[in-house]
């Protein structure tokens, strides 16, 4: 049984590579501010993330159970070592998680620890694919993503613990 879900920040639960995009925009639509205003009150907080002030579990622990960051860890995808201490501070087994990625080579290591993967092709952005392949590996979808990715997140029946 799927127990964890592991994503891909940028690229997947978000439009662009990087996500401020894709936040800025979700925000200003949802709440009528101008993207001005955002980039005023943004880019300070970010620059605070980038310099090392705030990490990334205070900007997200609100929405994931674990976040792991290959800078903090010392572990990129292509290593083990970023999925083994994130199973271990989830409490899952390889077995029990998947992880979903917009880059072919991010998958290979997972695959051989045992992890189930997912491409999403993050140009097509096709999200019935995505929900379809979720399911098939028994997780029930509680609700799904809009296809213009206004909204980032989405929830899982199955599964109680997330990372990204």
């Amino acid at each position: 049984m799927i127990r964890a879900i592991l994503f891909d920040f940028d690229g997947v639960l978000t439009t662009d590579k990087t996500g401020t995009q894709s936040i800025r925009n979700y925000i200003c639509q949802e709440t009528g501010i101008s993207e001005e205003h955002f980039n005023e009150a943004y880019y300070p907080y970010n620059d605070d993330l980038l310099d090392g002030k705030i990490t990334h579990k205070e900007m997200w622990q609100d929405l994931f159970n674990v976040i792991s960051v290959s800078a903090e860890i010392g572990s990129g995808k292509e290593n083990e070592l970023i999925f083994v201490e994130t199973l271990h501070k989830l409490g899952v087994k390889a077995d029990e998680c998947v992880f979903i990625d917009n880059s072919p080579k991010n998958l290979v290591v997972p695959e051989k620890m045992g992890i189930h993967v997912i491409y999403f092709d993050e140009k097509k952005r096709e999200m019935e694919d995505l929900y379809k392949t979720i399911e098939s590996l028994g997780v029930g979808l509680k609700n799904k993503w809009l296809a213009d990715a206004s909204h980032l997140f989405y929830g899982f029946e199955n599964s109680d613990k997330f990372s990204f």
